[in-house]
This record gives structure tokens, sequence and C-alpha cells, in this order.
């Protein structure tokens, strides 16, 4: 998790960047499936727009991944 900028303290997922080499191994060792989750602080004010976009734009690169 790392902190989504102008947000109060809203979090976004990262570990995409070697996602393909990562399942490539995962594969190898015998797993058939995987997933991808997405945190959101719920509150009266949260989730911010931004966090959704935010977190949307990963959701996306995962499923196009």
């Amino acid at each position: 998790m790392e902190p989504i900028s102008g947000t109060d303290g809203e979090m976004t997922t990262k570990g995409l960047e070697d996602l393909d080499a990562r399942c490539a191994k995962y594969k190898k060792d015998g797993a058939q499936f995987a997933k991808w989750r997405c945190v959101h602080k719920l509150s009266a004010t949260t989730p911010s727009v931004k966090a959704l976009e935010e977190v949307a734009k990963v959701i996306i690169a995962y499923c196009i991944s």
C-alpha cells in the first residue's frame, strides 16, 4: 500500500511493476488463478473521488496485465 497524495490518508495498492514475473513463478509453482484487491478508507468524507479514480486505474492495469 502507498499513500495517495492530496487525500486524507487514503491508500492505493502497489506491486504491478513486476506482476508478470511473479505470476509466471506462481504458475510454475502450481497456482491456478490470481486475484487483486484494493482497499478504501470508509468515512463520512471518504473514499474521495481521487481515491476511487486511482484505485480504478490500478484494477484496470491489473486486468490488462
